[in-house]
């Protein structure tokens, strides 16, 4: 709701630091506390997590703030200008900050050093820099945005019934060929297709079961999230079952780990590829499927060439299932009440 224009970029950067963090922390502990996979030792990484997890609440919290209507439409010039990167190259940094953590973490599985961790440490904090005030701002531009204070330009919310978009007429995005001319898609500047779609069935979780495309929506997440979880959870037998070299647990976490974050940062631009050539985005779920049952056949071969590609198509169609589930609720349920019917898939 927050993010219109740029929405499948946003979600698929939040979903792949999300699907980050396991290998993160691990790739960390390791190169700071280097030990064998049975030194006792090593159970103190569940120490580390309970302190990161304690840190990163208390000092994320006093920078939340409540986003209002205002602030969510088009932002003015004044408003712009308020911070040192400008609009149009936020998310392509956070893009590229995002890929640089995942070509970090997958080197950590390989190079198991302190340096490795400092590097991602300072990787992590790097996005900061988005919200670095800019020199030149003025303290009007500082208190058109701040919580509580009511907009001074009267622009209307892009999610409100009266905000003007120009809209195409298009098929459903879940079902195609279906008789419907209310689903649409905008197209900005004639070459960058937009996210702003007009639902057919826009209403809450009650509403969204009585269709059997919500239900079909579930047995494709099922499918996809119960065997990446099936590998996740033993990951560890499965690497000390295997023959030829060895592979360590902490590696095979990584590689996953990597895989499905690529695969969460990648998702919004490749189905709106799809969108692009009039498909619904929901046949990525097609792509998807095939995807997670050769990763899971290539884990019946020996070898260890084959078990990295296996786990790597598993956490690639993994990763991808909760940045397209993200998308796909909005487009085909609406933005209304897009936290409740999430919840149901998530």
């Amino acid at each position: 709701k927050s993010f219109v224009d740029e929405r499948s970029g946003i979600v698929s950067i939040a979903k792949a630091w999300v699907g980050l963090s396991s290998g993160v922390s691990v790739a960390i502990f390791i190169g700071f506390m280097p030990c064998t996979e049975e030194d006792p030792k090593r159970l103190h990484f569940l120490y580390c997590l309970a302190v990161v997890s304690a840190l990163a609440t208390l000092c994320a919290a006093p920078f939340l703030r409540v986003m209002h209507e205002p602030c969510k439409s088009a932002m003015p010039a004044s408003q712009s200008d308020m911070l040192l990167v400008p609009p149009k190259w936020r998310v392509p940094l956070c893009l590229s900050i995002s890929s640089l953590l995942i070509v970090t973490l997958l080197l950590s599985s390989v190079f198991k050093s302190a340096i490795i961790s400092i590097a991602i440490l300072g990787i992590i904090f790097s996005p900061l820099l988005v919200v670095l005030p800019s020199r030149g701002q003025s303290p009007t531009a500082q208190r058109q945005c701040r919580p509580g204070s009511p907009s001074r330009n009267n622009v209307s919310s892009p999610l409100s019934d009266t905000a003007n978009s120009p809209l195409d007429s298009a098929r459903s995005p879940l079902a195609a060929g279906s008789p419907s001319d209310h689903a649409t898609v905008s197209v900005l500047d004639d070459t960058r297709l937009c996210d702003h779609l007009s639902v057919t069935w826009e209403g809450g979780p009650c509403s969204m079961l009585r269709r059997p495309e919500a239900w079909l929506l579930w047995v494709c997440a099922f499918c996809l999230s119960g065997a990446g979880l099936f590998v996740v959870i033993n990951l560890g037998s499965i690497v000390e079952s295997r023959s030829g070299p060895a592979l360590s647990a902490s590696s095979a976490a990584t590689t996953f780990s990597g895989a499905q974050s690529a695969a969460r940062l990648a998702t919004g631009s490749l189905t709106n590829l799809i969108l692009g050539k009039g498909r619904p985005r929901s046949w990525y779920f097609v792509v998807l499927l095939c995807v997670m049952a050769s990763g899971q056949a290539l884990l019946y071969v020996s070898g260890r060439a084959t078990l990295v590609l296996g786990i790597l198509l598993s956490g690639w169609a993994f990763g991808s299932t909760y940045s397209l589930m993200v998308l796909i609720v909005g487009d085909v349920f609406g933005q209304t009440y897009f936290a409740s019917n999430y919840m149901f898939y998530d």
